[in-house]
């Protein structure tokens, strides 16, 4: 199966950017809106997918600003405005609507410029994601950061041995209904002997607990060779989910 970021970034090599049209209500200059959506540009890619979006950001005098977004990822838009902040500006409120664009021809819209995005990266913000995908997502790991003396291409050959299990986590979970994609950070200490001795979520974009406890558990079962120095070693897995 072709990823997202795969198709998106065919689409990029072939197009050139256009930026997303902003319609200013109010006195406030809309440049700020327009850095933040270029900014975002990966995790509004996973949010929309292929899909229009229009997102309206109500800004009030003193800065604070609420979004509210209509079309296929609504909530995963207005997430990514959640925290976000202007200086403040006294006299009247300005609405800003941000039509998400489309690359002509290429029929992927996206309202942003930017490089070919990368799920692994995405930010933490980034949680649920409604367009109409498979219920369940394909798991995949990132690069892992490691403390000990075991290696690299051990740890990698054990992980992609418990990709099949790390995939039925999130297909269990499903029941028919759209699950979330994301990130999930699995921290596993393996001792001496190879084996497991703690298996934690370090953090986590999913938002699921049934999600993450299967993956918790999964590290739990994993059996590394023998430390070659008698240390133990800790280690952070980005397990990833998406299309």
């Amino acid at each position: 199966m072709i990823g997202l970021a795969s198709l998106v970034g065919a689409a990029l090599a072939a197009s050139p950017a256009i930026p997303p049209r902003i319609r200013a209500d109010g006195p406030r200059d809309p440049a700020p809106v327009s850095e933040r959506i270029a900014t975002l540009h990966e995790p509004i890619v996973v949010c929309i997918g292929t899909s229009p979006a229009t997102l309206t950001l109500s800004v009030e005098s003193s800065g604070a600003v609420s979004a509210r977004a209509t079309g296929p990822g609504a909530a995963c838009l207005e997430r990514l405005f959640t925290d976000w902040a202007l200086p403040e500006q006294p006299g009247i409120p300005t609405t800003f609507v941000v039509e998400l664009a489309e690359r002509r021809g290429l029929g992927n819209r996206a309202g942003y410029v930017g490089p070919p995005p990368n799920l692994a990266t995405a930010p933490s913000a980034v949680t649920i994601v409604d367009t109409g995908l498979p219920a369940h997502a394909n798991a995949s790991l990132g690069e892992p950061v490691i403390l000990g003396p075991i290696e690299p291409a051990e740890l990698r050959a054990v992980f992609d041995g418990a990709l099949g299990s790390l995939q039925r986590c999130h297909e269990a979970e499903s029941n028919g209904t759209v699950l979330p994609i994301g990130r999930v950070s699995l921290k596993v200490v393996i001792d001496k002997a190879g084996a497991v001795s703690a298996s934690t979520i370090r953090a986590s974009t999913l938002g699921h607990a049934g999600i993450e406890a299967c993956i918790q558990n999964v590290g739990k079962t994993l059996v590394f060779p023998a430390s070659p120095t008698g240390a133990i070693s800790i280690v952070t897995m980005p397990v990833l989910y998406g299309p």
